[in-house]
């Protein structure tokens, strides 16, 4: 009886040779490569080939062109990146430029009121003192504004307040660095005027009110008092020199006593937006 391959000794030899793991990696690989020879030479290879790419061809072209997309999305959104830089660098030098065009223009206007003033104020001892307004307080009866020139700039109480040589107010408290200005609308505020356009040349004293004129009091009923005529400090109080614009009568009412009339004036300057004033000493 013939043995069994196995049973062979050849067959023992590869055995031993296989359980020996000195050559145990060689063989397989050796199994291995006799494997792929015996399937070159049969026609299954072409068939496992075939049925492999055809398998992972598609796979391999939509990695592809994945690959491709993302490729374009990430220049696109570089490119987009680089445009939201460019644009964000744009806005910020635009702030730039507008912050330095509202300076400049805001300087262009203070150099205008400056020549306007120049050109309408009489000649004085000293020069007018320019102060911006820094602060506003307006309550029932009370109106002032703060300036930012005081003590350390020569601002003494009493100087007067103009803006195109027209009234505004009176400094009323000094500060180092800042002035305390009480308009010409306060409840509290007293100028001697008198009326320039009308032939008697009426007198009177204007007291300021909380609105948008003041009034001027003491005038005579036989005074001829027209609308429209101008009002100008006379002088006569020994605090506002004579020939300062006040405003203008925009109204005149009989005094409850029929012998005195009450002027009503609109001021000269829109007091609730005053940006600055000119500090001129009595």
């Amino acid at each position: 009886m013939v043995p069994p391959f196995y049973c062979t000794p050849r067959f023992s030899v590869y055995t031993r040779l296989m359980r020996n793991p000195k050559y145990s990696d060689y063989s397989i690989w050796f199994l291995v490569t006799v494997i792929i020879l015996i399937l070159n030479i049969t026609p299954i290879m072409p068939l496992i080939r075939n049925a492999v790419l055809s398998t992972f061809l598609p796979i391999q072209y939509a990695f592809v062109n994945f690959r491709d997309d993302l490729n374009s999305q990430m220049a696109i959104l570089s490119r987009a990146q680089s445009l939201s830089n460019n644009l964000a660098t744009c806005e910020m030098d635009r702030t730039r430029l507008n912050g330095k065009l509202s300076t400049l223009s805001e300087l262009q206007r203070e150099n205008e009121v400056l020549k306007s003033h120049l050109a309408n104020t009489i000649e004085t001892p000293e020069p007018d003192q320019y102060a911006r307004v820094i602060g506003r307080t307006s309550s029932v009866g009370t109106s002032t504004i703060l300036v930012d020139r005081g003590a350390s700039d020569s601002v003494t109480k009493g100087m007067i307040a103009l803006n195109g040589n027209a009234l505004a107010g009176i400094v009323k408290e000094v500060n180092e660095n800042s002035s305390l200005i009480q308009l010409l609308h306060d409840g509290d505020f007293r100028v001697a005027a008198v009326d320039q356009d009308s032939p008697s040349r009426p007198k009177g004293v204007v007291r300021g009110q909380y609105s948008t004129v003041v009034v001027m009091e003491k005038v005579y009923q036989s005074e001829i008092v027209k609308v429209g005529d101008k009002i100008v400090t006379s002088g006569e109080d020994n605090t506002f020199p004579k020939g300062i614009l006040i405003g203008t009568v925009s109204d005149v009412k009989v005094g409850s006593e029929q012998v005195l009339k009450n002027v009503l004036v609109t001021p000269e300057l829109d007091l609730s937006r005053i940006e600055e004033v000119f500090l001129r000493k009595p």
